[in-house]
């Protein structure tokens, strides 16, 4: 099936790509750890039929310190957020090592 034509517009997802920067460096301050890109694209499901945010996370430092429970709290920060832009669907992430990052960007995900 094809996307509809009521795509998630650009503005939201850029302005989820600030929400998960202001998330990160809020739970994250103090700890050594850098993030960036944070890359945020629109996909679709042909098996649900809809459309939802993909979040991707690169991330620099030790994988230790990346706390599953300040992670994990990242959707619920974002639910308000896109329950404001009309965004209904739970988005998915996923935090991605640096070193990982540069030997698998491509397609989409170029940067």
């Amino acid at each position: 099936m094809m996307m509809p034509d009521n795509s998630i517009p650009d503005w939201v997802m850029k302005k989820t790509e600030g929400l998960v920067r202001e998330y990160l460096d809020e739970s994250f301050a103090g700890i050594d750890l850098a993030f960036g890109p944070i890359l945020v694209k629109s996909v679709y499901d042909d098996y649900y039929d809809e459309e939802y945010l993909q979040v991707r996370v690169v991330f620099d430092g030790d994988f230790d310190l990346l706390d599953s429970k300040l992670t994990v709290g990242l959707r619920g920060y974002l639910r308000p957020h896109l329950d404001k832009m009309r965004v209904a669907n739970v988005p998915g992430y996923s935090f991605i090592e640096k070193s990982e990052w540069e030997e698998l960007r491509h397609g989409d995900w170029v940067i």
